[in-house]
């Protein structure tokens, strides 16, 4: 069974505190949302991964991290090579949590943000949904 979203958030925020501490970036913010869904172009309309009120997010944003400029470097000369270690370790967690994500990057000028879209997590009847 997955974890709740809220002890979710409390298992990342532990490996989060690990890249600070170990020098990965300066600090980092994490934050829930529910996103409005892009639906999948290789999946019909029965088989998107996510609800119509909008996908569970999960948005982290690292301050400063070590790889920024390699980052920006790559994706500026159009290189399907990522530098972006720190989403995959986020991605292989929540795989190894039984959760199927997708992820969208985001540069700043000393930041990377990332959305991770928790398939299977469905968003709350309450929620309002914040456009992308």
């Amino acid at each position: 069974e997955r974890p709740d979203i809220d002890v979710l958030c409390d298992d990342l925020k532990r490996i989060l505190d690990m890249l600070v501490d170990n020098g990965f970036c300066a600090s980092y913010t994490i934050a829930t949302a529910v996103r409005t869904s892009k639906p999948d172009p290789m999946r019909t309309p029965s088989q998107q991964p996510f609800d119509i009120r909008g996908d569970r997010c999960i948005s982290v944003t690292f301050e400063r991290p070590i790889n920024l400029w390699s980052q920006q470097a790559l994706v500026s000369q159009n290189y399907s090579l990522k530098n972006n270690f720190e989403a995959k370790v986020l991605q292989a967690f929540l795989r190894r949590c039984g959760i199927n994500s997708r992820y969208q990057t985001r540069y700043a000028s000393l930041s990377i943000g990332y959305e991770f879209f928790l398939d299977g997590y469905v968003a709350p009847s309450t929620a309002s949904v914040i456009p992308l």
